[in-house]
């Protein structure tokens, strides 16, 4: 008995945790990884941390780069209509911020052709599950933390006491999913229970699919809502019907994850599976300290601590009405308007789809981040943003009022 009780803090001893340095950007987290390469140390970048992922996935140039060998390896869906084809190469030694990592394969898909454009951002890559499998995953925004154990060692005892709750969660194809339960207005019934992917990967607060969406009746049946994009997935552009659905709760227990929320309902296929009804997004997760114990098949969630990393409002959507992509051509970066939210300020002002957004009240937009972009346009506190616009050749200035479209 007393080797029993003895042993997680003998383990502990032996392994201390790890703190990881992480950035947080519109919606995702991203760690550093490198690789060892002829005995030698490799950085390769950025790459997302995504408890969706089955895997560890390397850019093609990436793989490129450290002259990989790599072989087809069939076509890969995921969000969006479509699908990717994907390749494989041997795995090699890889360390996430100096943590050790050993895949015995990789998979290589075109992450940056895909991603860039909606984020901003050069993709790297992306750490999925066996990040997981192998540590215990502490995420802290609060305290800008992220930290990490071996498997079995933390319990959750180090998360902040008060309202600190344990789901547990089933692992299906090596993606964690949790049973919720969402009160959808328009229903026939009060709440709706469901099964959700615990998605780091996913940029949104709740994303729900277009099976459950049709057990439901429809878009017809959804309350106020309003067409936007996301961004984009291994299946191409991400485009969900988004409104205000109530209380959200999960586990056997019922803990609360929100009282009220904007949930995306997929658009255009983006979301297709019926093995799962939607996918809890790191901006929801943002607004709790969250330890993921895939040894025990628990999730761990404690209030945040107040602090300088304020998460942002589960309610937030855009206020202007427009999403906006970088493109890259012949070397220089251009801002498009991807898409127009109908009866939007934007649409009332006369921007139209494939504009180019040139500055934000007074700013080059062209070198400011997608991330910075969509706040402004978001802000709550401002009613006016005025935005520099190239229209069909023509420079123009327009005045958005911005207002909650939902």
């Amino acid at each position: 008995m007393l080797t029993t009780l003895l042993l997680p803090a003998l383990l502990a001893t032996a392994h201390p945790m790890t703190d990881i340095r992480f950035e947080y950007e519109d919606g995702r987290v991203y760690v550093p990884v490198s690789a060892e390469r002829h005995g030698k140390p490799v950085e390769l970048g950025w790459f997302i941390l995504d408890t969706g992922a089955g895997g560890i996935v390397f850019d093609s140039a990436v793989a490129q780069r450290l002259g990989l060998e790599v072989r087809a390896a069939g076509s890969q869906t995921g969000a969006g209509s479509g699908a990717s084809k994907v390749g494989k190469v041997k795995g090699l030694p890889l360390a996430v911020d100096g943590v050790a990592l050993s895949p015995d394969s990789i998979l290589v898909a075109p992450l940056a052709a895909q991603l860039a454009p909606s984020t901003g951002r050069t993709v790297a890559g992306i750490i999925g599950s066996q990040f997981f499998h192998e540590h215990a995953v502490e995420l802290d925004r609060s305290r800008n933390l992220l930290r990490v154990d071996p498997p079995g060692v933390a319990r959750g005892a180090d998360l902040p006491a008060p309202g600190r709750r344990a789901i547990p969660f089933e692992l299906d194809d090596d993606l964690p999913w949790i049973s919720a339960t969402l009160a959808i207005p328009g229903t026939d019934s009060a709440t709706t229970t469901l099964k959700l992917i615990v998605d780091l990967g996913a940029k949104a607060p709740l994303l729900l699919t277009g099976p459950l969406l049709e057990r439901i009746g429809g878009e017809p049946r959804l309350g106020k809502h309003a067409l936007a994009s996301l961004g984009a997935g291994v299946g191409g552009e991400t485009r969900y019907w988004f409104t205000r659905v109530g209380a959200l709760s999960a586990g056997p227990d019922g803990a609360p994850l929100a009282d009220s929320l904007v949930a995306g309902f997929s658009a255009f296929n983006t979301l297709r599976s019926s093995d799962y009804d939607g996918l809890l997004g790191a901006p929801l997760l943002d607004h709790f300290v969250v330890l993921f114990d895939y040894s025990r098949k628990l999730l761990w969630l404690s209030p945040r601590a107040d602090g300088a990393a304020a998460p942002e409002p589960l309610t937030a959507f855009d206020r202007a009405g427009m999403f906006v992509v970088a493109r890259d051509s012949s070397g220089l970066r251009r801002l498009e308007i991807l898409r127009i939210v109908a009866n939007s300020p934007a649409s009332e002002a006369g921007i139209e789809e494939g504009d180019e957004l040139m500055s934000v009240d007074g700013q080059d937009a062209r070198g400011m981040r997608l991330s910075a972009i969509r706040s402004r346009l978001r802000a709550g506190a401002a009613t006016t943003v005025s935005l520099g616009i190239l229209h069909k050749g023509h420079a123009d200035t327009r005045v958005l009022t911005l207002r909650d479209l939902l």
